[in-house]
């Protein structure tokens, strides 16, 4: 391989560490454990494997944008919403703490949703490749 053509080769991102493989996993997991108490550890699992690609899309940095512009100003809203709806409950910060985390458990689809549409505008789908099914190259 000449100098010049070496220059040109960049490794494709799921070279880097099976990305590909942690994310399908990852995402699996999400799947699985929809409706259950282990769904939030399962996004949030998600959302930490997710990282800023180099010389590529900083996936990471998009996620934390919209959860910062989005996400948690939804979760605020709502908050404030059932502040009003319940002024009396609204007064212990146990409750305002445990109405919040009620908040944002139901509102982790829309992020689980949001991260995996990320991936796939990015061009990171789950696919078949070369003859390969993604399935045996996730055992």
């Amino acid at each position: 391989m000449s100098e010049q053509a070496g220059l040109s080769h960049k490794v494709a991102w799921a070279d880097r560490v099976e990305y590909d493989k942690i994310w399908f996993r990852n995402i699996q997991q999400c799947d699985e454990t929809f409706g259950t108490p282990l769904y939030e550890k399962s996004v949030w699992r998600l959302y930490y494997s997710i990282i800023n690609i180099k010389d590529g899309p900083q996936l990471h940095d998009i996620i934390n944008d919209w959860l910062k512009g989005t996400w948690y100003p939804k979760v605020d809203a709502d908050l404030k919403q059932w502040k009003v709806a319940n002024p009396f409950e609204a007064t212990d910060e146990n409750n305002l703490d445990h109405e919040r985390q009620e908040i944002m458990t139901e509102n982790l689809p829309d992020f689980c949703f949001f991260m995996r549409q990320l991936l796939n505008d990015h061009g990171y789908a789950f696919y078949q490749r070369s003859g390969d099914s993604m399935e045996d190259k996730m055992y």
